[in-house]
């Protein structure tokens, strides 16, 4: 990774999340089926916004849509765990 990114905070508290090659597209929670983690060219809709919660150093982020919160199936930790959106907060919520 090149240089460090500065993090701005927010007014509203809520952030996208860029794709580093194409600005264009952004991480989104699936509007339909399991809610996965996706990549989405960037609308502004709620499924593409997410808060960021600190945890004594552990960050949970949550979309701005139903109050979901980002975790891996089961708790997983394996490499190729999907990450999907859930309302419930799991050990794997934290990152």
């Amino acid at each position: 990774m090149q240089g460090k990114t500065p993090f701005n905070p927010s007014e509203n508290g809520l952030y996208k999340i860029l794709s580093g090659i194409d600005q264009s597209k952004c991480l989104a929670v699936q509007q339909s089926g399991a809610k996965q983690i996706v990549l989405d060219i960037y609308k502004g809709a709620n499924n593409q916004k997410f808060a960021i919660f600190d945890n004594n150093g552990k960050f949970a982020l949550v979309s701005a849509e139903a109050n979901s919160g980002w975790w891996s199936s089961n708790d997983a930790s394996q490499d190729g765990a999907p990450i999907q959106a859930d309302a419930n907060q799991h050990k794997s919520s934290y990152f």
